[in-house]
């Protein structure tokens, strides 16, 4: 069996229509795309895919014809519909997220004591309260800042 089927021909015909020898890298290009496992995206945010379904709105408006074109507008309104609910969603969670900081804030607040012996008066008190507010409101706007550019990344 062998010695019928390991022929030289057979060989280089092989070789060959592998692009091996002689190397031709559209032919492995092709064979790689079929047996290569298909690479997974990185998600994008929905403003940039809001963007660039617009764009490719614009492109397929004059290239369509009436059934296709018929097809693509619903696909393209469903597709815009779904992106304004993810950008809606996406605001909801925000204001949850801060509402819940909030209420977290309130509760450690009403426990918490401000100075543990000694003497302090009540100005001192409320100026180390606000300062303690202010730093917080600063720590929570830049980690809010991470978040939102981390999610248009």
């Amino acid at each position: 069996m062998r010695e019928q089927t390991f022929k030289k021909g057979t060989v280089i015909k092989a070789f060959r229509e592998s692009g091996m020898w002689p190397p031709n890298f559209s032919i492995i290009e092709k064979k790689i795309a079929v047996y290569a496992p298909p690479r997974p995206s990185t998600p994008l945010p929905h403003i940039h895919a809001s963007h660039q379904l617009i764009d490719w709105n614009h492109r397929f408006q004059n290239i369509l014809s009436s059934p296709s074109a018929h097809k693509w507008e619903e696909s393209y309104s469903l597709v815009q519909a779904q992106l304004i609910e993810s950008s809606l969603l996406l605001s909801e969670l925000k204001q949850i997220t801060t509402q819940v900081s909030e209420q977290k804030k309130r509760r450690l607040r009403s426990r918490k004591s401000i100075q543990k012996g000694g003497v302090y008066s009540v100005s001192k008190a409320h100026s180390a309260i606000a300062d303690k507010e202010r730093r917080e409101q600063k720590k929570s706007a830049e980690k809010e800042a991470r978040v939102f550019k981390r999610l248009q990344v």
